[in-house]
């Protein structure tokens, strides 16, 4: 849907023979559409898992149905995982930068922490007294990147990452010098990356050169593959079907031009250049 959905999993591991750090897993998933004339089957799969990923729109963001569904996840008490899917509509469709589409997915998360804030405040009120085990259940209500509970994804394209993960691939390629378990904690935040002496620095919206670290690192290649793409299309002759105008942003080309016959995309085609660079 255009604005959430959910589907909810549960899985199973067995110790594998050959090491005992290797375990293979069998998960299942159940997918149920977000809208409200399917709550039968969302109540029916909630009942069946162990937990749920909640899938939100980066553009359309919170909707009706998502408190709901937060709720009705909590009370089954599952282990919620957040996906925030279509972030390439940021770049293709509102035209952001990744520097804005960094501040867009921030407050995305922020707005969704705090209707899970208020559904644990008023949940809290209707218990006598919390324990030890309610506590630890709350906690994983808090979606935070950092922990890898937040999947950054377009589904459509067939890509997503969590900041774990691309801490772990940014300091396998050394693109950035620090150490995973350290770099995490600066990949999505007001932080920026100095790769002249390692150093990490605070970013500020305002009067602050650079990007922060998650718009830089995870962002702007997105960004780069996807206008040139777009350009490498329009240089070939054909229309670019990411950009709404069905051309690449600013690159100046007319979409409308007749395309020659048995035109192709290569790796020397104009725009393909960005393409390389930013895988």
């Amino acid at each position: 849907g255009s604005g959430s959905g959910s589907g909810s999993g549960s899985g199973s591991g067995s110790a594998s023979s050959a090491s005992s750090s290797a375990r293979n897993m069998v998960i299942h998933l159940i997918d149920s559409p977000g809208h409200v004339d399917f709550s039968a089957e969302v109540t029916s799969s909630l009942l069946l898992c162990d937990s749920a990923i909640l899938v939100v729109d980066a553009v359309e963001g919170l909707c009706a149905r998502t408190h709901s569904l937060v709720r009705e996840a909590y009370l089954h008490q599952l282990v919620p995982v957040l996906v925030i899917n279509k972030v390439d509509r940021l770049c293709m469709e509102m035209g952001l930068d990744p520097s804005e589409a960094y501040m867009r997915i921030r407050e995305l998360i922020e707005s969704i922490n705090a209707v899970c804030a208020a559904m644990l405040n008023s949940a809290a009120l209707d218990e006598e007294e919390a324990n030890n085990d309610q506590d630890a259940r709350d906690a994983i209500w808090n979606f935070d990147p950092i922990k890898g509970n937040v999947v950054f994804a377009s589904a459509l394209h067939g890509w997503g990452f969590t900041i774990p993960t691309l801490a772990r691939s940014l300091f396998k390629s050394k693109t950035v010098s620090l150490k995973p378990p350290l770099m995490r904690q600066y990949l999505f935040g007001d932080f920026k990356y100095n790769s002249d002496n390692g150093k990490v620095l605070m970013w500020k919206q305002s009067g602050s050169s650079g990007e922060p670290m998650f718009a830089e690192y995870a962002l702007a290649p997105l960004w780069e593959i996807y206008e040139g793409v777009s350009q490498a299309a329009t240089s070939a002759g054909m229309k670019s079907e990411l950009f709404g105008d069905g051309a690449a942003m600013g690159n100046g080309i007319n979409p409308n031009k007749k395309k020659p016959e048995n035109t192709k995309i290569e790796a020397t085609t104009p725009g393909m250049e960005r393409v390389i660079a930013a895988l």
